[in-house]
């Protein structure tokens, strides 16, 4: 899937930036850190994705940071961003 990025998300991506997004990564959980794609009441939203100490995921963005289940993070995962391509 190719989305253009509609904000920045310091220091990878900047507004509009097309991210490739690999969307079989949407089927499983994550397994390191990264980039990505989360379904959301407005659409779909770019997030960090961190491995966190209890079990879970540590969820960051612009001006969000929170800790989700595997369950809770499987349920709303679309794919992780593999490619970034900038303005040139």
């Amino acid at each position: 899937m190719l989305l253009e990025a509609d904000q920045n998300l310091p220091p990878e991506i900047r507004t509009q930036d097309l991210l490739l997004v690999d969307r079989s990564a949407g089927k499983r959980l994550p397994r390191g850190e990264g980039l990505y794609v989360f379904s959301v009441a407005t659409g779909l939203a770019v997030k960090r994705v961190e491995v966190g100490l209890k079990r879970g995921f540590v969820v960051t963005g612009p001006g969000i940071s929170e800790e989700l289940e595997p369950m809770e993070i499987d349920r709303l995962l679309v794919g992780k961003v593999i490619f970034r391509g900038g303005r040139v």
